[in-house]
């Protein structure tokens, strides 16, 4: 969706223990959000409507009202988030450093369907079609279903994908490893 006024002049951040929503041209703080522990330095965040998504390395992805920084809802896993967000048709995608992938419900934050891999996925996802693509540290790209989180095909490229961001340019997808 499009950003409102008020989104496009906000830079947000995140830091160790905090996350931040900053008036870009003054650089006042608008609205801070913080947590016991963890840091909020892995992860990008995504911006869809008036959420904010974002994960933490304190093993929560945080859904944040946009405009005032109030906590949605959040979900647990069982490791650190440091993969970054990726939003499509009410749906969350991210991983996580307990060796699976997650979807959730965007408006509550209920699990939708989770995928283990063979070992952490720090990798960012992207959705494109129906499918939904990201690395893993067991070395593998994987390709699921985005609505059932079913396991289309895999690619094994040798090396673990650590952090990693997918991009799908002219229906080519792009992403690196450390092969």
């Amino acid at each position: 969706s499009e950003p409102s006024v008020d989104q496009e002049s906000t830079l947000f951040i995140g830091g160790s223990g905090i996350y931040y929503a900053i008036n870009a041209e003054s650089g006042k703080i608008k609205w801070y959000f913080p947590t016991q522990d963890g840091t909020f330095q892995y992860s990008t965040a995504f911006i869809d409507q008036e959420a904010l998504y974002v994960g933490s390395t304190d093993k929560h992805l945080y859904a944040l009202n946009v405009k005032n920084g109030s906590l949605l809802w959040k979900f647990q896993t069982d490791a650190p988030i440091e993969s970054s967000v990726f939003v499509n048709n009410d749906t969350v995608y991210f991983g996580s450093d307990d060796d699976n992938f997650y979807a959730l419900n965007a408006k509550t934050g209920e699990l939708r369907w989770k995928y283990r891999t063979g070992f952490n996925v720090s990798s960012s996802p992207v959705v494109s079609g129906e499918m939904v693509y990201f690395g893993s540290d067991d070395g593998n790209i994987y390709a699921l279903d985005k609505s059932k989180g079913a396991l289309k095909w895999k690619y094994n490229a040798g090396s673990f994908f650590n952090s990693s961001s997918a991009a799908i340019v002219q229906n080519h997808l792009y992403i690196g490893n450390r092969n």
